[in-house]
């Protein structure tokens, strides 16, 4: 493949994976600062999170305030540390740009960087959302949104730019992350009648998991950690605490689930003292819903896929319920995270293009929608 074609796609791609942009804020500066620097000329704002990191709003086309209606382009540009094999830096290998952030998620910028003067040709207002913790905290998108709402700017299509191999995925599981702290009574283990052992408490609590797990098997709930217990061979623990992921694709299973746990958790510390279930982290789910892109996919046979892992589409969906929605980008999604993470030339030079085919195509029906209203109501108005 060559590298050196008359399309700079290829260029900006490298460039981006070349800048380490993972873990602490030092490794995410650097990739903020370049996008900057590629985007000048437009209005950017800046936002900082809790942590330092530092993530951006851009208006490519249009001053960021008082806007009804706006095109958002959003994605990540924090990846993954490099595991053994990962290539933290870009190569070629048979025809594909190999290495960390490839598909998940530089490709995506690559491409608007690429078309980036013809979207500033746009008439609609096009903004750009740039988050850099996306693999940690989820603060950036949060922040952006705040930032969208204090300006009054109402987001009515937006394509976020995680990988999908060019299929349209119309819903996506949220992340909802909780902690379970259960409280008992210290005493000496050889006389563990006098205690309350908080770990024997988690176990139940585990075992109700369990039990809703099994209802809703659509959903995924997965316990990741478990501590518990002061000194091993003499004191009945007097605390204990788990964490444990909701997945779903929808916040009605969410809900139901969480309310059974929270009752089943009361049920069991109730006589134990102060016993807390709390979330910590949320990616909300991003619901299938029918707008302008299940559509055009109808229309056009293109594929829809559902997919199981987590994006920020659910943070925008909640905040904009009636915008169209689509998590659509270049890159296959099951070889991100991973050694071997790569991009085929030609996806992405397709992805370039349909991209912005896609950006077209409802711009056009939104003008033929205004053309039909105005029509209607000249009607109206005759009678």
């Amino acid at each position: 493949m060559e590298i050196a074609s008359k399309n700079n796609v290829f260029k900006y791609l490298f460039e981006l994976v070349n800048i380490p942009s993972y873990g602490i804020i030092d490794r995410n500066h650097p990739i903020i600062d370049y996008l900057k620097s590629q985007l000048n000329g437009c209005e950017i704002i800046e936002n900082t999170d809790s942590n330092g990191n530092t993530h951006l709003l851009v208006g490519v086309n249009c001053k960021l305030n008082d806007l009804e209606h706006a095109i958002l382009l959003s994605g990540h540009v924090d990846t993954v540390k490099e595991s053994e094999g990962h290539h933290p830096n870009a190569i070629i290998n048979n025809d594909c740009i190999e290495g960390l952030g490839t598909s998940d998620m530089k490709a995506f910028f690559a491409s608007v960087l690429s078309q980036i003067d013809y979207l500033k040709s746009l008439d609609e207002p096009v903004i750009l959302s740039i988050t850099s913790d996306e693999e940690t905290k989820l603060e950036g998108v949060k922040k952006n949104i705040e930032e969208l709402t204090k300006r009054n700017i109402n987001v009515n299509f937006a394509i976020i730019g995680e990988p999908t191999n060019l299929d349209y995925c119309v819903s996506s599981r949220g992340n909802t992350i909780y902690v379970s702290v259960m409280n008992g009574k210290a005493c000496h283990s050889s006389t563990p009648e006098l205690g309350i052992n908080a770990i024997e408490l988690e176990a139940e609590f585990i075992s109700e998991i369990k039990k809703i797990s099994d209802e809703y098997p659509a959903a995924s709930i997965c316990i990741t950690s478990m501590s518990g217990g002061r000194v091993p061979s003499n004191i009945v623990p007097d605390e204990c605490s788990l964490c444990f992921g909701v997945r779903t694709s929808d916040r009605k299973t969410l809900n139901e689930i969480y309310n059974y746990l929270l009752t089943k958790h009361d049920e069991i510390s109730n006589c134990y003292g102060e016993s807390r279930l709390f979330s910590v982290l949320e990616f909300p789910p991003f619901e299938r819903s029918e707008n302008f892109f299940t559509k055009y996919a109808n229309d056009n046979k293109i594929n829809m896929v559902d997919a199981k892992y987590s994006t920020e589409a659910g943070c925008f969906q909640r905040r904009f319920p009636n915008a169209n929605i689509v998590i659509y980008g270049p890159g296959d999604p099951t070889n991100i995270h991973k050694a071997g993470e790569n991009i085929p030339g030609d996806n992405l030079l397709r992805y370039q293009e349909e991209f912005i085919k896609l950006i077209n195509k409802y711009l056009e029906n939104e003008k033929q929608d205004i053309l039909e209203n105005k029509e209607l109501v000249y009607s109206i108005k005759e009678k």
